[in-house]
């Protein structure tokens, strides 16, 4: 098998960042400092110090040679710390430790030892339990393995490492979204399983040793096992099945009969182990009906506003809700964000700067207490809720305790009104929702949810206080489903752009390179689109085509390429974030949009990346269909017949053959358009003065 990274015995290794968060005090902070001072490093190795302390380790002094502390306290999580070291981080591979743990000298290049295949995102180095205390409670989690990297990586769900000690690489980091933040406990675990979800291997390096001495208190290792317990069931709550719920009442019972029995045949180590078993068996099945959200994603008081209500967040493919956001809190509105779940793969620090509450952070205790303080405050309206659920979609109705705590939340926060992206499931909950708190609920309705899986929809618009729909295409044909007097509370709010941000930095490069980005799926229609680059091949048309994304039609669209003989003209490379798509807009000399209407009915309503397209002055050829006629005119682009390759290369011909000053002054054409007809601040001043009706 190829690989790619050479033997350290070669001497020669690749450079490594140790990434490590810290949250203690200043004598802490000289510890940990001693401990990563005796690392072996290379020229280009170096430490990254996320200081998660928020101000309790004090000035950290001068430091080592290599080695450099980066503030980290926005959110109190260690996953938050982890990601932004690496941010921050100069080198492809990246260290991540704990800042109690002490590495042995040798390990960054113990982890090279032997090579690493290409498709290794992560390697498990071995956790060993050092100079335990002679403490039961230590001598407990030595003999139970309480922290052994074997056992991680035999995990029945998937191979997995903790973070005491593992080395991972940028790209399988950055392709996963980073680790989760937001969160105490269990997202080490988690990220090593949306690695493997997305293709890349976890293999072991055991040579690769740090020691990290176990909890010395029962006290202390009592409240780790809760602590991991609450991320174990976090774990199950995004995948099912995962991490299933402990059988504290087995082990209890084992513990109370085994103890005694150890005892009088005079095994009195065995004894107090056993009594331990069933301290930490308490303790993990306390834990594991425990939230697991950081303490910055707990309740509020006082911020009373806007809620958005979203399925997941923040969500690579849906960067327009952050940029709505942006400008609503740019108005002076107060916001923040509600969501059911973090999607698999997040937009890395899409969040950040925000207040978001995650349903898959509360556990059981925190959604009964919710309900009982619901129940007690709004009797009538819990009735109501219980009678009225059916009429919602089956697969959307969570228990009342399910929605208890959001409802508390808005109480707490004084929030006037919610506000849904999709008509999806979090449109039922926040209906829902909005009725047990009072407060008015609208629907920001965009396609998907609208002709692919309409699920529950007309119920839905009909409940809502208003409906916006993204373009006039959608707003026609969401007042044709309502009618009457409801079709007149659907009203066009544009998912705008942010023309400030997405505005070139660069000359319009006056080339031959046409570029597309969204997902590989029907809808895109990016396969009529790499038929048209076979006709200006055959043509003699010299270009390069970039069809960035990602998606299950990948392996159909490869398949194509290599048919068509375009393996040197159409690449298919994937966009981690909007950076990625800004970047990638700024050398394109035209976007190709080639939108058409999916056999499940599925399409695209106004794709956003056309509008950023034309904010960054870059010419269109899209699709005659849904809303892209209302934003692409002959004087920046071309329209063309749904699924017609042929007219989408004699329209791509067309425009690259005109002189590259006049297709730089049809972007510029573009630009003025989408600053004065999609422009996001514009559109959220629309938005605000919806809102602010429907709370009167």
């Amino acid at each position: 098998m190829m690989t790619d990274e050479p033997a350290a015995e070669a001497g020669r290794r690749p450079p490594v960042s140790v990434v490590v968060p810290f949250a203690g005090g200043a004598t802490e902070a000289v510890a940990a400092l001693g401990r990563l001072a005796r690392l072996r490093l290379g020229d280009a190795d170096e430490v990254v110090i996320a200081d998660n302390s928020g101000g309790q380790a004090g000035d950290w002094g001068e430091l080592p040679e290599r080695f450099q502390v980066v503030e980290a306290s926005d959110q109190r999580s260690a996953y938050y710390a982890r990601n932004v070291g690496a941010e921050r981080a100069a080198n492809e591979w990246l260290l991540f430790t704990d800042a109690d743990c002490d590495p042995d000298p040798g390990l960054l290049a113990a982890y090279f030892s032997a090579p690493v295949d290409p498709d290794v995102g992560a390697l498990a180095g071995a956790i060993d339990p050092g100079s335990a205390p002679p403490t039961v409670a230590a001598r407990w989690a030595v003999a139970r393995h309480n922290v052994d990297q074997g056992r991680t990586l035999e995990l029945p769900f998937g191979p997995a490492a903790a973070t005491g000690n593992v080395l991972v690489r940028r790209r399988s980091w950055a392709d996963v979204g980073g680790f989760t933040e937001g969160i105490l406990s269990g997202g080490d675990i988690e990220f090593c399983w949306r690695l493997g979800a997305r293709g890349w291997r976890i293999d072991a390096r055991p040579e690769a040793r740090v020691s990290h001495p176990p909890q010395s208190s029962l006290r202390g290792l009592t409240a780790q096992v809760g602590r991991w317990a609450a991320g174990n069931a976090w774990q199950n709550r995004r995948h099912p099945g995962s991490s299933p719920p402990p059988r504290t009442g087995a082990a209890v019972g084992r513990a109370l009969v085994g103890a005694p029995g150890f005892a009088l045949r005079g095994q009195l180590e065995r004894a107090r182990l056993k009594l331990v078993d069933g301290a930490v068996a308490v303790s993990r099945g306390l834990g594991y009906r425990r939230g697991n959200a950081s303490p910055a994603a707990g309740p509020i008081d006082g911020e009373g506003g806007i809620v958005i209500v979203v399925d997941t967040f923040p969500a690579v493919s849906e960067t327009f809700v952050a940029s709505e956001i942006a400008a609503l809190r740019r108005a002076g509105a107060a916001v923040r964000v509600e969501a059911a779940a973090r999607p698999e793969r997040p937009l890395l620090g899409g969040a950040r700067g925000l207040r978001v509450n995650y349903l898959e952070d509360e556990g059981r205790t925190q959604r009964l207490a919710a309900l009982a303080w619901l129940a007690g405050r709004h009797p009538v309206r819990c009735a109501r809720d219980l009678l009225t659920r059916r009429r919602w979609p089956a697969a959307e109705r969570l228990p009342l305790r399910g929605l208890a705590p959001l409802v508390r939340r808005l109480a707490a926060a004084g929030d006037d009104h919610l506000h849904v992206h999709f008509a999806s499931p979090a449109a039922t909950h926040a209906l829902r929702a909005g009725g047990l708190a009072g407060v008015p609920v609208s629907i920001a309705a965009h396609a998907y949810d609208i002709y692919a899986r309409p699920t529950g929809l007309l119920g839905k618009l009909a409940a809502a206080d208003f409906v916006a729909a993204s373009c006039e295409y959608t707003r026609l044909d969401l007042q044709e489903m309502l009618d009457g007097d409801g079709a007149a509370k659907v009203h066009t709010v544009i998912m705008g752009v942010d023309a400030d941000r997405f505005r070139r930095r660069t000359p319009y490069p006056g080339g031959r390179t046409v570029v597309a980005i969204g997902r590989y799926v029907e809808k895109k229609g990016f396969e009529h689109l790499i038929a048209a680059a076979g006709i200006l091949v055959r043509g003699g048309e010299p270009i390069q085509m970039v069809i960035a994304g990602e998606g299950p039609l990948r392996g159909s669209f490869e398949s194509l390429i290599g048919e068509l003989g375009l393996e040197s003209v159409v690449e298919l490379p994937a966009v981690p974030d909007s950076q990625a798509v800004r970047e990638l807009l700024e050398r394109a000399d035209l976007l190709a949009m080639p939108s058409v209407i999916a056999g499940d009915g599925d399409r695209d309503s106004m794709p956003v990346v056309v509008k950023e397209a034309m904010a960054m002055a870059v010419p269109v050829v899209a699709s005659d269909a849904v809303g892209l006629p209302e934003i692409v005119s002959p004087e920046w682009g071309r329209l063309v017949a749904p699924g017609s390759p042929e007219g989408l290369a004699t329209a791509i011909a067309e425009l690259l053959s005109l002189p590259a000053e006049r297709r730089a002054a049809m972007g510029d054409a573009g630009r003025a358009f989408v600053i004065e007809r999609c422009n996001t601040n514009r559109e959220a001043e629309r938005l605000l003065a919806l809102i602010g009706a429907a709370r009167h």
